[in-house]
């Protein structure tokens, strides 16, 4: 078997695939379409298509913004980094759209008129219909600033005023400036993060991104590009493909009608004796993978096993080797890391990639496309309004107008677009557009008890708001005396990860978010220092905030520590305790459970094992 060491990243082979042939002699110009093909295929033609471009680049049109998202991963895996374009709907004059959805579209048709263009583009069909604003006015909109440039930090500011930056003291939304003598600090509209500016005498001398929470500089970038004016301003007259320009090559997955003539192209000319085809677990159960795997090497294929991480990679040969391969047939597998979620065949050049995902069973890769990378950090979008998570007749809030009812979404009387209903006391009727939606939300309560709506232009919901942050701020008193109560008390120092610690966390079959990997770091950075740890891991349900749990629970362990997890119910204390054990299952980590699920003379034994030492983790 191939030893850890041997494990490569998927881009890695992107070069050995003959990938060039898929395409050689078929990329003619024009519009491509492969819809009836799966969908790790379309990802493999993407792929060939933009490795062997001859213009100046490929869009890749699908149907759904998920299909944008999971076409995305899948291509990041083989090494590429896609723009993605998102659908951007505009209500009438003076309706704010979504900041980051805003900023997001903005930002991609600001690299798409700028000098530095992408090589892929993949968009919605949606964003194809859609109208977009002249290229010319966004190019003209964007302002370029470098190090070394001449510029007067004052005027600059100014500047940025005119145009409909907010001028603040400290910057935390887009379109925010700060200056404070030399130093500027900027939020563009069109970007993910905010960068700081530092003058030395009259020229930029150095510009970096800002960590918005600590407010620090973390990375330098050396230029800017801002976008000065307002996006809702932008007229949208243009045709999306006017961005592109000559030289463009579009495959189409979303719209049947040539992919049997790109079929055809491919059999004329002897590429592949069958269409790439996708390998799923599905097949590959029905035709039991170790005898489709022996036969694939016994015709001569090279058969390669993608895992998401260096654990996975290793329990995928030991799977093979239970698949009752012989040790010479499971040497001659190749082992990949990427984010792959589907497998891909192609006959015609006579290798197959099979993802760990659908072999172990694990039905998501861990990997999500997450837009919005940076050096700052990255950062989780608020998701489209959402019509399923409110009913007809619900409660909902509107951030600035109180409490209403959900009367579901419809066109607004004149036209101005589709928009969410919300009705008030005494008849009040209030029409969002869904370009506002992120400031509607459903109403929770405490107890049965119906709550109040609230009138529009009414004084009661802006009297609510100031009581409850006046609340906020006593108990944010209280607990500022509390924090510093702890501060003056000892505690125990752990010291530094155990050489096991790196083994049992390259056990995680995901990939960690990059919030993930920040938050176990800052999490041992606590538990080595001497003071009383005091932290509070927030997200939402499956953003992965119980390895972070698992692994300060193991570096506790392997210091000889005892740890108590503590549930709110039952069942999850129950889930908590095998989650723990699967995680543990090959570590001597003895874990065990206290709740009602378990026997007055199960409960003793327990307690008795944590008394004597012998349990190192008791959860309840």
């Amino acid at each position: 078997m191939q030893k850890s060491g041997q494990r490569r990243e998927l881009k890695e082979l992107c070069g050995t695939l003959g990938l060039n042939q898929l395409v050689s002699r078929t990329v003619e110009g024009g519009v491509y379409t492969c819809r009836e093909w799966p969908g790790a295929a379309q990802v493999l033609l993407a792929l060939a298509l933009v490795r062997n471009r001859t213009g100046s680049g490929w869009l890749v049109v699908v149907e759904s913004v998920r299909d944008q998202e999971e076409m995305a991963s899948e291509l990041e895996a083989w090494g590429e980094d896609p723009l993605l374009v998102p659908e951007m709907h505009r209500g009438g004059e003076g309706v704010r759209a979504d900041p980051d959805l805003e900023a997001e579209w903005l930002g991609a048709l600001a690299r798409l008129v700028g000098e530095r263009k992408p090589r892929l583009v993949i968009i919605t069909e949606g964003v194809l219909r859609a109208k977009q604003p002249d290229p010319n006015a966004v190019r003209k909109g964007l302002r370029r600033i470098v190090i070394g440039e001449g510029l007067d930090p004052l005027k600059f500011v100014e500047e940025l005023v005119e145009v409909g930056y907010r001028k603040v003291g400290t910057v935390t939304e887009r379109g925010e400036v700060a200056r404070r003598g030399g130093i500027v600090d900027l939020f563009p509209t069109q970007a993910d993060v905010p960068v700081r500016m530092e003058w030395g005498g009259d020229r930029v001398e150095s510009i970096r991104q800002i960590d918005i929470h600590e407010q620090v500089g973390v990375g330098e970038v050396g230029e800017v590009t801002l976008f000065c004016g307002q996006a809702n301003q932008l007229p949208c007259r243009s045709d999306f493909l006017d961005y592109l320009g000559s030289g463009w090559g579009t495959l189409t997955c979303s719209e049947s009608g040539e992919g049997e003539r790109l079929q055809n192209c491919f059999t004329r000319h002897g590429l592949a004796s069958e269409p790439v085809r996708e390998a799923g677990l599905a097949e590959a159960r029905r035709r039991r993978v170790g005898a489709e795997v022996r036969a694939w090497l016994t015709r001569g294929w090279r058969v390669i096993l993608s895992g998401i991480n260096q654990g996975e990679s290793e329990r995928l040969g030991e799977w093979m080797v239970e698949c009752d391969l012989t040790e010479e047939e499971v040497g001659k597998l190749e082992f990949v890391i990427s984010g792959l979620g589907r497998g891909v065949a192609w006959p015609g050049a006579k290798w197959v990639i099979l993802a760990g995902a659908e072999i172990l069973g694990r039905t998501e890769t861990g990997r999500g496309y997450r837009r919005g990378k940076s050096l700052a950090g990255e950062k989780w979008k608020r998701p489209a309004f959402d019509s399923g998570e409110l009913k007809l007749g619900d409660y909902a809030v509107h951030l600035q107008h109180g409490v209403a009812i959900y009367e579901g979404l419809g066109d607004k009387p004149g036209g101005a677009g589709q928009c969410i209903s919300l009705q008030y006391a005494n008849g009040g009727r209030l029409y969002v557009p869904v370009e506002e939606s992120y400031l509607v939300s459903r109403y929770v309560g405490v107890g049965k008890k119906r709550p109040q709506l609230d009138t529009l232009g009414g004084g009661r919901w802006e009297r609510a708001r100031a009581k409850a942050e006046k609340a906020v701020e006593e108990f944010a008193a209280t607990l500022l005396r509390t924090a510093a109560e702890r501060e003056a008390l000892p505690g125990v120092a752990f010291p530094p990860d155990h050489e096991w610690q790196g083994k049992f966390e390259s056990e995680f079959v995901y990939v960690p978010t990059g919030d993930q990997v920040r938050a176990i770091g800052d999490t041992k950075t606590d538990m080595e220092r001497k003071r009383p740890m005091d932290r509070l891991i927030c997200g939402d349900v499956g953003y992965g905030k119980t390895e972070v749990a698992i692994r300060a629970t193991f570096k506790s362990v392997m210091a000889g520590k005892q740890v108590v997890i503590l549930a709110p119910t039952t069942v999850l204390a129950q889930q908590h305790a095998r989650n723990l054990r699967e995680r543990f299952s090959d570590w001597p980590v003895v874990v065990e459970e206290l709740s009602r699920f378990r026997t007055a003379s199960e409960q003793k034994t327990v307690v008795k094992g944590v008394a004597d030492g012998s349990v190192d983790v008791v959860v309840g």
